[in-house]
């Protein structure tokens, strides 16, 4: 590449004209645009790259001229790449134009580089810009002025303008603020400054000055009916070539004529696409992120178990198919979600929004899944659902995932200072059941509403009701030889099940399946042929023209969420015969709920159904547990079956068989179900402010919230905002000042009023010895006292250590021959102060800890404790008590030599705790206290449990309480 340097020495000094280097470089550029082919051009006009349109307009080659003197190139575009210049490798001469850029940007502020990295990832990379029709496609979020990058605002000295309108924005987002709130503030702010001050006046130019912090949006003109987009081909269309909608509005008392330009055309319809590709550069823009993005190829994995989709089978199955993706760890593998709702709530006029939500999960688990890191990449223009012609809104969507697929994009890795080509691969969808349907191409309604068994479910409509029943459809899942096969009398009378389970169709078996059919976008209207009678295809999806979908272990994922609510809610409307509406963690409390109101024939199949839920959506999943459920499900829906009448199993219940294999090969339900998308469509949802323009209201929040997002890394400590609020149980976080010794250096959180308490001798004397005993650091003298004491009985040496080992250790340390010279062990060895400081509440290990005085009032139950035993797998050896006091003791030598503890009643281990010998359910009776005066444990040893009374007739079960823990 040769030097292009004079791009950007455009004036003489002092302004006075312009540099020749600068003429000669602009005319050298019109003759290689105009030279292009078509493509590149609109007729004879070309794009102009001036600072203000941004290669957005085509104009005439002499108005570019014209353009490009008044107002130089937009920034860093060394590659011509809108007007047809290959992209050229990166060289030393490229790193050079960059290390200028750094240079230049050396003494500003941290808000103003904002600027400079957003610029790196999504102009100075040269990134391809997708060449849209420039008549039907509009940039909402291009610049229009430069923002004042030294300006201080006149009357304060602390910021900037830019600084200033990235807090005001930021609280206005924060808050979901409206625009008159908002301008009122200002307003009164603007009173209390100068009257010379800069800061803007409004709303309006608080974004404006901001915009060149933000994404771009393409606007896509769309059928009214969702039969078409006016985009590519048939960009230049006047009305659907399906339906023959027009595509404009009608002006009242005259039609529109095709070339009628006295009034602006609005479309009937709009599809706001906001593209992906600058969306998953910007991660790698800040070093809050991009040192995060090969977290899921870095990080230590643990043999038999799954803690993130990388550790999933599905995953590594990609990655040994596609050697060359999976050789360069940032490139990023994606999660997508398509849902609606209705934004005018439920007593509003009917209307479905429908955003699609695009995720990446190469972050650690604490920040995948998570706000910031869930991109909005489509709202489909309502009021109706799009149904089937979803797919017809996905195009541009599809073709970004196919460019970033095939050939990528050239990105600057802000953490290693390099640039890379960046790819990107679609894992699979997530979505409700209908959604499923809408995306698959799978009709998920009625008795072939299976998409996995497909033709094979055999379920059938009842007789009377109509209703789709999947009763007897587990039977085949079961081993050959099992008993439940030949049964005649528990399922359908006189069945004997000879068939196998239906198998799992490969990706290139269902392909085979649908390559015959249209898709949506080929034809939105009909229907294939033999849908209802012989499959339920409606299309062949828009998915399939991904080049590797077909090799996707799973393409569509089963919501849990959603399936788990719907199984529960059937059985408590079944079994109570009430209505109402589902409970968190119900899987927890249907064991609980009906152990002693049902037989045990009836009670242990929805007890084990309650455990399978609640193994699969475990954090951490076992991969031997769910090989196991893949065999027991079967069986525990065959003894449903046994009890529940047909009408109760409808899809939900049958979909149960497939979630065991589902997460086997996926990994952990929280990066697969709808919750976190959920609450983003929430968030959505409250942002809206004018329900007469749905989707344009959403999208404007929204590009304001990705500009805040971006802000906030850069924003000074002390300044609150989203990015930095505490999470609802935070604990705190780690200080440097902390002493090395761990047991000084837990990290906890108090809450409440403190309170001053003087320890009674015996008080004092059992919490320090239960703390040496626990800390590390001390256990090799632990070890030098116990071995004094070998040859006595075990109970005698329990015992002395109670006594005597907390003297012992005193004096060891004082004694200067044994020569221990660490003053935190001299501090352990001298003891704690008598005067101790208590708390009504603490947060440790992500709860919420509350006395049992202070939670007497409360709704909630804060107040259960367990400490784990020798076995973690044992329940039977756990302590569970009450919380009763939270004590710091406070040893010499620094303010942070500070030990926090519970002080709790335990409740007796051997007679008063009974663990289930099958379920592992834990009672406890509330009567039986332990013995022994042992009352302490250390806070971060806790475990938070809760406990609640059995709802039995029983007088036996009055004194006993029931183990509930997350």
């Amino acid at each position: 590449m040769l030097s292009r340097k004079w791009m950007y020495n455009r004036n003489l000094p002092g302004r006075k004209g312009l540099t020749d280097e600068f003429i000669a470089g602009v005319d050298e550029f019109i003759q290689f645009a105009v030279s292009q082919d078509d493509s590149y051009k609109n007729g004879e006009n070309i794009r102009c790259p001036c600072f203000k349109c941004k290669n957005t307009r085509f104009l005439a080659p002499d108005d570019v001229v014209l353009h490009l003197y008044r107002r130089g190139f937009k920034q860093c575009y060394w590659n011509w790449t809108c007007h047809g210049e290959e992209l050229f490798p990166i060289n030393e001469e490229l790193n050079e134009n960059r290390d200028q850029s750094v240079e230049h940007v050396a003494n500003w502020g941290e808000y103003e580089q904002m600027t400079w990295d957003q610029r790196m990832v999504y102009d100075c990379l040269r990134s391809r810009v997708p060449i849209w029709p420039p008549s039907h496609c509009n940039d909402e979020a291009g610049p229009s002025v430069q923002p004042p990058l030294d300006e201080p605002t006149s009357g304060c000295e602390n910021h900037s303008q830019l600084s200033f309108v990235a807090r005001m924005l930021s609280i206005k987002s924060d808050a979901n603020m409206s625009e008159a709130d908002f301008n009122s503030m200002i307003t009164a702010i603007k009173e209390v400054l100068r009257p010379d001050n800069t800061m803007p006046t409004d709303y309006y130019h608080h974004r404006k000055t901001m915009n060149e912090l933000g994404l771009p949006v393409v606007k896509i003109d769309a059928c009214k009916n969702g039969c078409m987009l006016y985009w590519k081909h048939d960009a230049t269309e006047v009305s659907c070539k399906f339906c023959d909608e027009p595509r404009y509005k009608q002006v009242k008392g005259r039609r529109r004529l095709p070339n009628d330009h006295a009034h602006k055309k609005i479309a009937q319809a709009i599809l706001r696409y906001l593209p992906l590709t600058p969306r998953l550069q910007r991660l790698y823009a800040s070093n809050a992120t991009a040192t995060h993005m090969t977290w899921h190829a870095t990080h230590e994995r643990n043999e038999g178990v799954m803690q993130h989709p990388s550790d999933a089978e599905a995953w590594k199955h990609f990655d040994r198919t596609y050697l060359d993706f999976a050789q360069e760890p940032r490139n990023i593998r994606l999660g997508l979600c398509a849902d609606g709702f209705a934004p005018h709530g439920q007593f509003g006029r009917t209307y479905s929004c429908w955003p699609v939500v695009v995720t990446p999960y190469n972050l650690p688990p604490g920040m995948c899944m998570k706000r910031p890191y869930m991109f909005l990449t489509l709202i489909c223009p309502g009021p109706k659902n799009p149904k089937k012609n979803i797919d017809v809104f996905l195009q541009p969507l599809i073709d970004e995932l196919n460019n970033l697929w095939v050939s990528g994009e050239m990105t600057y890795d802000i953490s290693k200072s390099e640039y890379f080509r960046m790819r990107a691969a679609l894992l699979w969808t997530i979505n409700d059941f209908p959604a499923y349907g809408m995306l698959s191409g799978w009709s998920t309604a009625g008795v072939l509403g299976c998409p996995i068994c497909m033709e094979s479910s055999n379920a059938f409509h009842l007789q009377h009701g109509r209703k789709a029943s999947y009763f007897d459809c587990h039977r085949k899942f079961l081993p050959k030889n099992h008993s439940y096969r030949k049964d005649k009398k528990s399922f359908i009378r006189g069945r004997v099940e000879k068939n196998g389970a239906p198998p799992k169709l490969s990706g290139d078996e269902i392909l085979n399946r649908v390559m015959m059919f249209p898709t949506a976008v080929e034809d939105p209207i009909n229907t294939p042929p033999g849908y209802g009678a012989d499959h339920k295809w409606t299309k062949r999806s828009i998915f399939w023209d991904l080049p590797y979908w077909k090799t996707n272990l799973i393409r569509h994922n089963l919501d849990v969420m959603h399936i788990e609510k719907n199984v529960f809610d059937n059985v408590f409307f079944t079994v109570m015969d009430v209505k109402g509406k589902s409970k968190d963690n119900i899987n927890r409390l249907i064991p609980i709920a009906f152990r002693e109101l049902l037989p045990s024939f009836i009670w242990n199949p929805l007890t084990e159904l309650s455990l399978l839920f609640q193994c699969i959506c475990s954090v951490v999943l076992d991969i031997g547990k769910l090989i196991d459920l893949e065999e027991k499900v079967a069986v525990i829906l065959c003894n449903l079956e046994k009890i529940f009448p047909p009408a109760f199993f409808d899809s939900m219940e049958h979909l149960v068989v497939h979630l065991p294999y589902e997460a086997r090969i996926g990994g952990p339900v929280q990066y697969r179900w709808m919750y976190p998308f959920e609450r983003f469509l929430l968030e959505l949802k409250k942002t809206l402010k004018s329900k007469a323009h749905v989707e344009g209201s959403i999208c404007q929040a929204y590009i304001a919230q990705e500009i805040n997002i971006f802000a906030e890394h850069y924003f000074e400590p002390h300044i609150s905002c989203r990015r930095r609020r505490l999470r609802r149980n935070d604990e705190g976080v780690s200080n440097d000042i902390f002493p090395p010794f761990s047991i000084f250096n837990y990290i906890g959180r108090a809450q409440g009023r403190p309170k001053i308490r003087w320890l009674s001798e015996n008080e004092l004397h059992v919490a320090h010895t239960y703390i040496l005993r626990n800390c590390p650091e001390v256990h090799p003298y632990y070890k030098i006292f116990v071995n004094y004491l070998q040859g006595n009985p075990a109970d005698a040496i329990d015992k002395a250590i109670d006594k005597h080992f907390a003297k012992w250790f005193e004096s060891f340390v004082a004694n200067e021959i044994n020569q221990v010279t660490d003053p935190l062990l001299q501090s352990l060895a001298w003891g704690p102060s008598k005067k101790a400081t208590t708390w009504p509440g603490y947060f440790i290990n992500g709860y919420n800890f509350h006395t049992v005085t202070h939670g007497m009032e409360k709704a909630t139950m804060n107040s259960g404790v367990c400490v784990q035993g020798t076995n973690a797998d044992d329940s039977s050896t756990d302590f569970y008590g009450l919380l009763e006091d939270i004590v710091q003791l406070e040893y010499h030598g620094s303010r942070w030599n500070h030990v926090v503890l519970f002080e709790c009643t335990w409740f007796d281990p051997i007679n008063g705790t009974k663990v289930h010998p099958i379920y592992k359910l834990v009672d406890i009776n509330r009567k039986r206290i332990y013995p022994k005066y042992d009352p302490f444990v250390l806070a971060q040893q806790a475990i938070q449990v809760n406990y609640i009374d059995y709802p039995s007739t029983k007088k036996d079960k009055v004194d006993w309480l029931v183990r509930v823990q997350d």
